[in-house]
């Protein structure tokens, strides 16, 4: 008897942690919802809309940048994050990168796609662009040598701000 009522508690207790689980996964969606309608975009839409802000800037108009665009390429699927192919630019864009080596990763990632898109599209691309939400500052120092060293243009969060 007194096993069955210890049980009968601990499934009141399953349940009340289950209900209290329920709750706060409708807090957290709730809660990027509300994020979302606040920026009402992503930002890989932000990048996307810097890209062709910057295209305009510079004489090319009616361009489109695309998100997440897959092509077939050596019998792999590869994505591109944000990529405009008349003219051909080839962007990634990262929320936050907290190390140098997160950095690398993400450099090494664009010029791999720049080398595929050079491939599939038959051309050079225009232009490479790394964007990047948010790094602390040794992170950005590595960023912008790698964007010098590099060759692609480095854009960072605060300002994609300034530009739109």
């Amino acid at each position: 008897k007194a096993l069955r009522e210890n049980q009968n508690t601990l499934w009141k207790e399953v349940k009340a942690l289950r209900e209290s689980q329920e709750r706060l996964w409708r807090y957290v969606r709730s809660g990027f919802e509300g994020v979302r309608r606040a920026l009402g975009v992503s930002f890989e839409e932000y990048v996307a809309s810097f890209i062709e802000f910057t295209l305009y800037e510079l004489g090319y108009s009616g361009v489109k940048a695309e998100l997440r665009k897959y092509v077939l390429h050596e019998g792999k699927v590869i994505e591109f994050n944000i990529i405009c192919v008349e003219p051909l630019v080839v962007a990634e864009a990262t929320l936050r990168l907290e190390s140098t080596e997160e950095a690398e990763d993400e450099v090494r990632k664009l010029m791999e796609r720049a080398e595929v898109a050079s491939k599939v599209f038959g051309k050079r691309p225009l232009m490479l662009v790394l964007a990047v939400g948010n790094a602390p500052q040794e992170v950005v120092e590595k960023l912008r040598e790698e964007a010098s060293k590099q060759g692609f243009k480095l854009i960072l969060g605060r300002e994609i701000k300034e530009v739109l």
